[in-house]
């Protein structure tokens, strides 16, 4: 194959410079979705974090409430007694109330 007869198949690196228009919105789009990718993920695992945060709290509040009705005196536990924990760490402040019920013989 002759050079000279096919000119326009010569391609010489060295006087190629810089990045051409294509090449640099390929890489912008690229990086974009990767960082798209990255941040949605974020995103999404905090809101993950703060649901289980909110419930790790829900649950230690039912604790609360239950170990402080274990420690009424069971000759003060009549029908209509209220046991009341309050948590201002909550979202809103947080009273959980319960009420002794009686229960119907089966």
């Amino acid at each position: 194959m002759d050079i000279q007869a096919r000119p326009f198949l010569v391609y010489d690196r060295r006087t190629e410079r810089g990045v051409t228009l294509l090449e640099v919105l390929v890489a912008v789009t690229l990086v974009s979705l990767t960082f798209m990718t990255v941040f949605s993920t974020y995103s999404t695992s905090l809101l993950m974090q703060q649901d289980t945060d909110l419930r790790s709290k829900a649950m230690f509040i039912a604790q609360q409430v239950i170990e402080e009705t274990a420690t009424i005196p069971y000759e003060e536990l009549t029908p209509g007694t209220q046991v009341d924990v309050y948590d201002d760490e909550f979202p809103g402040a947080l009273l959980v109330s319960t009420t002794v019920q009686d229960m119907p013989d089966s």
